[in-house]
């Protein structure tokens, strides 16, 4: 019987029990949930020493795949993700000054500017979030009432 990846193994399958049947196959049954778990463990512990002159210390693969902590590595993951971080702050600041204006008129100052049109200027901006917090306050509201019905219900039966 073959079965196609993210199909669930039937229980008689023989895979029960190895890391294909979990990573593969999905299946969540405890031979193969025990079998994943022993894996990370095992992935966790090894930890290769770096002598004192290896030149990958220092490195992202010396934090990373290697797993040392020594303050050089830590250092040079800290650089490592500094930069990523200022790289996708770069990466969104383009994509918004690259969006165009909608080609259709809209008004600004509403929500419709800012979900349907893309507009992110000010008044838009805050129109939606005057709407997000109404409504977040209106969700709010309705779950203390319900709350508040169940307990009214419950101390009626006393």
């Amino acid at each position: 019987m073959r079965v196609s990846m993210g199909e669930h193994l039937p229980p008689d399958d023989p895979r029960h029990g190895t890391r294909t049947a979990y990573d593969f196959h999905q299946c969540r049954c405890a031979e193969c949930k025990a079998v994943a778990a022993k894996y990370r463990r095992e992935l966790r512990a090894r930890v290769v020493v770096l002598a004192p002159d290896d030149p990958r210390h220092g490195t992202e693969n010396g934090y990373g795949n290697l797993r040392c902590r020594c303050t050089k590595c830590t250092q040079a993951h800290a650089r490592i993700c500094r930069a990523k971080g200022r790289a996708r702050a770069l990466k969104r600041a383009l994509a918004i000054a690259k969006k165009q204006p909608s080609p259709v008129a809209f008004e600004h100052g509403t929500r419709n500017g800012y979900d349907y049109h893309g507009c992110r200027c000010l008044p838009c901006t805050m129109a939606k979030r005057g709407y997000q917090q109404a409504w977040r306050a209106r969700q709010r509201a309705l779950a203390s009432a319900r709350v508040e019905g169940h307990a009214d219900r419950d101390q009626g039966k006393q």
